[in-house]
């Protein structure tokens, strides 16, 4: 029984000496590498199972993480390549404007992974009543493609109108795709409403399937539209009748007011395009669906 005993204990200790320096591995924040030591050490079997569900890093899935690189590879770089390629002379156009900027753009310089872009017009939208009648309008427009990625996406009275507007295009020869995340859209966007898309043509796909348990804390907040490659909206605006009213069901923190930006041409809109592609799926996103803004005129 002594025996049993003392290789119970070794065990135990070999599990959390194990465990603790594969976390601390690992490279994460001290609270959170100190919160999954605790778990693994005072419940070993719940806290590897609630660890491999939810707590291993993205980087922890090595052939998605490959799958991906090639994506940005072979698309989000080559839409991203004509901002990177201006990035020295723009700064130092900045640099000589003032002290003040030459300061600021040493810092961007020094510390900013994001690409300087100029040329832009922007529009603020304030609430859903002025985001959503220019949305459709755009779309109503659209000649090439209109690409959708939203956290929400509701089926109801705005969203089966919108519906309509993306069957329509679909059905004039416009690439019409949605990406949704199915943990925010789940409890409202209907097998019936993506059936009658998949049917009209358009493509809708969630950003990470819900059966890839592995991945169900990987939530995707952005809100993007793309529309002709030339015209971007991002911001903090779902889709659903309850930026508009309010809803029916809606708890009441969906009516807090949000707003949106509409990115028109312009460096700008390349950005928000490739943060599209960054984030997609490679089957539903990827591809030459962002003609040359060069052969079109932009509305």
């Amino acid at each position: 029984m002594n025996h049993l005993g003392t290789i119970l204990t070794a065990a135990l200790a070999l599990y959390a000496i194990g465990t603790g320096l594969f976390l601390m591995l690992e490279n994460r924040r001290p609270q959170a590498t100190l919160a999954w030591m605790l778990a693994f050490f005072f419940a070993p079997g719940i806290g590897l199972l609630v660890y491999l569900l939810f707590g291993r890093d993205r980087k922890a899935f090595s052939k998605q993480s490959d799958l991906l690189r090639q994506d940005l590879e072979g698309n989000a770089l080559p839409l991203l390549a004509p901002i990177l390629s201006r990035q020295d002379t723009e700064i130092a156009r900045l640099e000589q404007d003032s002290p003040g900027r030459r300061k600021l753009m040493h810092l961007v310089r020094r510390n900013s992974y994001s690409a300087l872009t100029t040329g832009n017009r922007v529009a603020i939208q304030q609430d859903a009543a002025v985001f959503y009648p220019s949305l459709i309008k755009d779309m109503e427009a659209a000649r090439y493609s209109i690409h959708h990625q939203y956290f929400i996406w509701r089926a109801d009275r705005f969203t089966e109108g919108l519906k309509d507007v993306m069957k329509a295009r679909a059905k004039a020869g416009v690439e019409v795709r949605v990406l949704y995340d199915p943990v925010g859209s789940h409890a409202d966007l209907t097998r019936a409403y993506i059936r009658d898309l998949h049917a009209a043509g358009v493509r809708i796909a969630p950003t990470s399937p819900l059966y890839r348990l592995h991945t169900i804390s990987y939530r995707n907040h952005r809100k993007i539209t793309v529309i002709d490659g030339a015209i971007g909206y991002t911001g903090g605006m779902n889709i659903g009748q309850e930026h508009l009213d309010g809803g029916e069901g809606v708890h009441l923190m969906a009516r807090h007011p949000d707003s949106h930006r509409r990115r028109r041409r312009g460096a700008l809109a390349d950005g928000v395009r490739g943060g599209l592609v960054q984030c997609g799926q490679g089957k539903l996103v990827c591809g030459p669906v962002f003609p040359d803004t060069k052969d079109r005129s932009c509305r």
